[in-house]
């Protein structure tokens, strides 16, 4: 067994409410869900992708749960706020056509956004 398999990826609950709440204030909309972290995003095959999708995870990212098993590890603080881009399964605004005009610019600012929140969640948690 490789040391730390099986131990849950998780974020700092206290953290991620704090996180939360800042975006609630600041109207902007999110969901908490579970994500999936690959070495290999766009490796997998259409039917992996509707795999993830069918046992409830809501996202796939490359490094979110190396990040929070190495905080956990050293007992820090941990969440994320990832920003969606892509629908890998209904193949919405994908990342390979690029993003044009006006969602670049609200992507950029809700980027900005989204980075101002989680800055003051993180100050204002224990």
């Amino acid at each position: 067994m490789v040391p730390g398999e099986g131990i849950l990826a998780d974020a700092t609950p206290q953290l991620a409410n704090a996180i939360a709440a800042q975006l609630a204030a600041r109207g902007i909309p999110f969901n908490e869900h579970a994500i999936y972290s690959t070495p290999a995003l766009l490796a997998e095959s259409r039917d992996v992708i509707a795999d993830w999708s069918r046992h409830g995870w809501h996202g796939v990212d490359m490094e979110t749960a190396a990040t929070f098993a190495v905080a956990k590890h050293f007992g820090a603080r941990r969440a994320a706020a990832l920003l969606r881009v892509d629908d890998l399964v209904s193949e919405e605004h994908s990342i390979a056509d690029g993003l044009h005009g006006d969602h670049r610019r609200f992507m950029r600012d809700r980027e900005r956004e989204v980075m101002h929140a989680v800055i003051e969640a993180a100050a204002e948690t224990p």
